[in-house]
């Protein structure tokens, strides 16, 4: 059996649709493909895609569905794709985020193949084509996001397949018996276009078709997939967003026009003056504008009567369940020696809830989601979540079936005073360093245990928008805390060199975003662990789902697959000897114990 296929085989194709009025040929230049599936697979997977082993001459039979939320682990000795593809088995490849947005065009005929390639030779869009045993798949990856699927029936003899699926990819072999074969692959990377260049699709009486994508999920993540939390508090614009969090950056010539359009926004989606002054103006001042400026500038975009910047942000409603368990978060005192790791930890699933929460307010949230976002260990919220329950915070509604993830809701206590407080809006509302703590909590490793911790970046986030000093009572009696706490913070942020006294209480050194976060990780050892956590249960999620397909290969295939696997581990084994690796490289052959050769077969 051969170890690493580099060999290539050619594919020459045509495609000849015929219509009553013409006939049109296209024909592609040979394509070097791999014969052999698990080359296929790291070939494939080094691109970005998420492919999964099924079962020879089958579209379906191995577990998949998990992988809508994770990938493969590439090189792991025990499940990784050495083990997982042994074997006889076919290739897959999954749609959507996990494999870079990729969807597919499915053509059920080859008039069908051939109508979307000439659209895409129109559209100057390459050609990334496998030919299937009845017309073709177009591979294609969208800059929008995941491409909603586009069911058989709507579009003649096409499906769009972009999310919650896979399919079949060379060089795996049909019910039929037929193989699938890549017919064209004009570029080294799949076309990346946005969903509005395919613009010809339409049903069989004429009516166009739009595609349409969800946004990358703002949730915080690793790996290959990492966006920016921001907070749940915030329906605002991405440009406002960006201005929260990169404000201080922005060159003269743009930092008015910038802040006046994050203001108008703010504003516009509810946010109070003191809101927005206490937000933007220490981030305008670090950009460089003067004190005279700032406030002229956020008077200006209050003057008027403004309008959010993404109108089509829905309102608030009942079913926004996280809203009202935000309210009573930023009401509630958490005091205690739990009091700001739980918290931290209702923070978190306010984040899930917001990005994830159904019509009935039920939302998916990990162990390790919950973990990475609150900055805790697995076991600390395995513990608070049980203690939540007893409390009535929060319900359990079984399990998701698809990632096997808990599902939760609020409680209709909380919920419900939630909505009394926001019948007070007037007086009672999310206070600011609600908003500025959830984006330090959830994007920077100042937060973690180590550095500043929970409790004290809680109060260093309310003293950034105090402009008058603060004595230790007075900052305890607005954020719910007890003196001590209040004073344990203090302590620590002077360490830090964060603070300064004066007579009349403690202020806040002034140190923009980068310096403030250089300072704190100057002086701890903790730079990089929340990455580090995230990549830790990311490899952990890939483990288990090749565990799973492990067991259920070995349960339908028995000895045939066990000993397949136990050759490649040999084989492996083997290579690992820089000696052996270097003799197999130069043409010599390896014969294992029962006689069989290890062969790397060379693209020279």
């Amino acid at each position: 059996m051969t170890i690493i296929t580099y060999k290539s085989q050619f594919v020459q194709a045509e495609i000849a649709p015929t219509t009553h009025e013409t006939q049109t040929i296209y024909s592609f230049p040979p394509f070097a493909a791999s014969s052999d599936v698990r080359s296929s697979a790291y070939e494939l997977y080094d691109m970005g895609l998420n492919v999964v082993p099924q079962p020879r001459g089958q579209k379906a039979g191995y577990p998949w569905k998990q992988l809508q939320y994770t990938r493969l682990n590439r090189d792991d000795g025990e499940y990784g794709l050495d083990s997982l593809f042994a074997g006889e088995c076919n290739l897959a490849v999954m749609c959507g985020a996990t494999s870079g947005n990729l969807f597919i065009i499915d053509c059920e005929s080859s008039s069908a193949l051939a109508y979307h390639l000439g659209q895409l030779r129109q559209h100057g869009i390459p050609l990334w084509v496998v030919r299937t045993p009845r017309g073709g798949h177009i591979y294609l990856q969208a800059h929008e996001g995941e491409v909603h699927n586009v069911e058989p029936g709507i579009i003649t003899e096409t499906e769009i397949r972009g999310q919650h699926g896979y399919v079949l990819a060379p060089p795996s072999v049909h019910p039929t018996g037929a193989m699938y074969t890549w017919l064209v692959r004009e570029t080294a990377e799949i076309p990346q276009v946005s969903v509005h260049d395919i613009d010809w699709l339409a049903t069989p009486t004429g009516n166009p078709i739009q595609l349409e994508a969800t946004p990358p999920s703002q949730s915080h993540t690793k790996g290959n997939w990492s966006y920016r939390v921001i907070s749940p508090s915030s329906n605002l614009s991405n440009c406002t967003r960006d201005y929260i969090q990169n404000g201080y950056r922005i060159s003269e010539g743009s930092r008015n026009n910038r802040l006046f359009a994050a203001a108008c926004d703010m504003y516009g989606n509810g946010y109070t003056q003191h809101d927005v002054e206490s937000i933007l103006s220490p981030i305008a001042l670090a950009s460089g504008l003067p004190r005279y400026e700032v406030d002229r500038t956020i008077n200006s975009a209050l003057s008027g009567t403004r309008t959010p910047s993404r109108p089509e942000v829905k309102p608030l409603t009942d079913n926004t369940t996280w809203h009202y368990a935000l309210l009573w978060a930023a009401n509630r005192p958490w005091q205690g020696r739990r009091g700001a790791t739980t918290r931290a930890l209702c923070l978190a699933l306010i984040e899930r809830a917001r990005l994830a929460a159904n019509e009935y307010g039920v939302f998916r949230a990990s162990i390790r989601e919950l973990a990475v976002l609150a900055r805790l260990g697995t076991n600390t919220v395995r513990k608070m979540l049980f203690h939540f329950e007893g409390d009535n915070i929060i319900q359990k509604c079984e399990q998701d079936r698809t990632s096997g993830a808990s599902l939760w809701r609020f409680s209709d206590s909380i919920i419900n005073i939630g909505k009394q407080l926001e019948l007070n809006m007037d007086t009672v509302g999310v206070p600011p360093h609600w908003l500025r703590y959830s984006v330090f909590l959830f994007n920077s490793d100042t937060s973690e245990r180590g550095a500043l911790g929970h409790s004290v970046a809680f109060v260093y986030q309310y003293l950034r928008g105090v402009e008058t000093p603060m004595m230790p009572s007075e900052i305890a009696e607005v954020l719910g805390l007890t003196v001590n706490q209040v004073n344990y913070a203090l302590r620590k942020l002077r360490g830090f060199d964060l603070l300064r006294r004066l007579p009349t209480g403690w202020v806040v050194v002034g140190l923009t975003v980068t310096e403030f976060e250089a300072q704190v990780l100057s002086k701890s050892s903790v730079s990089g662990k929340g990455a580090a956590r995230a990549a830790r249960f990311q490899v952990e999620r890939e483990l288990f789902i090749g565990w799973r397909i492990l067991n259920v290969r070995l349960g339908r295939e028995k000895d045939a697959f066990a000993e397949a696997v136990k050759f490649i581990t040999r084989c492996r084994e083997l290579l690992e000897d820089p000696l052996l690796a270097l003799a197999l490289e130069l043409g010599g052959v390896v014969y294992l114990d029962d006689g069989t050769p290890v062969i790397l077969e060379s693209s020279l």
